[in-house]
């Protein structure tokens, strides 16, 4: 199985273009499977071809027993069924043993935060006397305006502004390219500290 994960996550790096972080996420939670295959199993090395839905169920019960939450279990889950797909579209299965197995039900939470006051003030803290404050008020400003993510905040490069149209070019998951606009505030915000910065 060591090899058919190996080239799994060649895919997963080279064709779908995931990021390190991603394809390393997948590694943990199929080292962690094979694993739990090789107690279960008795010491016999875990082939994908022996691997049923009691395999995947009982892995999923011992993650549950080892105190991972609903949402981690689901996640591992998600892992095993794209990788057995991975393995059913290159021919070595037929079936995918992890589709009849369905994922523990998760606990709806709502995110955490910021009202508009705080939200104010968190942009506003910065100085607006010094080069820095002014960069950290043109990133607060950027980032609460648009709405991106801070992966993809932190990549940006200055060519990406577009301060007249009001838009920004953000490199997204898997390396898709997309227009995000901007308002008013943040395009000033950007402006004063290019404007400074020379």
């Amino acid at each position: 199985m060591r090899t058919a994960v190996a080239q799994f996550l060649t895919h997963l790096s080279r064709e779908r273009r995931l990021s390190p972080h991603t394809c390393r996420a997948y590694q943990t939670d199929l080292d962690q499977f094979q694993g739990f295959l090789q107690r279960r199993w008795e010491g016999d090395p875990p082939v994908p071809e022996r691997v049923s839905r009691d395999d995947i169920r009982a892995f999923l019960g011992d993650l549950n027993a080892s105190g991972f939450g609903p949402r981690s279990v689901a996640r591992k889950l998600a892992s095993l069924r794209t990788f057995l797909s991975y393995l059913c579209r290159t021919g070595r299965l037929e079936r995918n043993p992890a589709q009849q197995v369905r994922p523990p039900k998760r606990v709806k939470s709502l995110p955490v935060h910021l009202d508009l006051v705080e939200a104010a003030q968190a942009v506003e803290a910065p100085s607006p006397n010094t080069l820095l404050g002014l960069r950290d008020r043109a990133i607060l400003e950027l980032f609460y305006s648009s709405g991106i993510r801070l992966r993809e905040l932190t990549g940006l490069v200055l060519d990406a502004l577009d301060l007249e149209g009001q838009l920004v070019r953000v490199l997204g998951k898997g390396g898709r390219e997309r227009l995000v606009p901007i308002g008013q505030q943040a395009r000033q915000a950007l402006q004063n500290y290019l404007q400074r910065r020379g």
